[in-house]
């Protein structure tokens, strides 16, 4: 069962919302926004499971917010 539930609705709930973004904003902006994934799984597993998060991991998240956030900002 929960498997069923993570392969149907999950992941088409994922692509149809990634489809919706990319329909209503710039193609660059939403696929940066791919980038974070792994950063949010790991501060997830962190915060559920008691993962350890060491300091280059904690650096690799930052460099990828700092790039997401370069890439999705608005220009001025």
């Amino acid at each position: 069962m929960a498997l069923g539930w993570s392969v149907v609705v999950l992941s088409l709930a994922a692509s149809t919302l990634f489809m919706l973004l990319i329909r209503h904003g710039d193609v660059a902006k939403v696929s940066g926004l791919i980038y974070l994934v792994p950063a949010v799984a790991a501060v997830m597993a962190y915060l559920a499971f008691g993962e350890t998060l060491v300091p280059i991991q904690i650096l690799g998240m930052a460099v990828c917010a700092g790039a997401v956030f370069i890439v999705t900002r608005k220009a001025v």
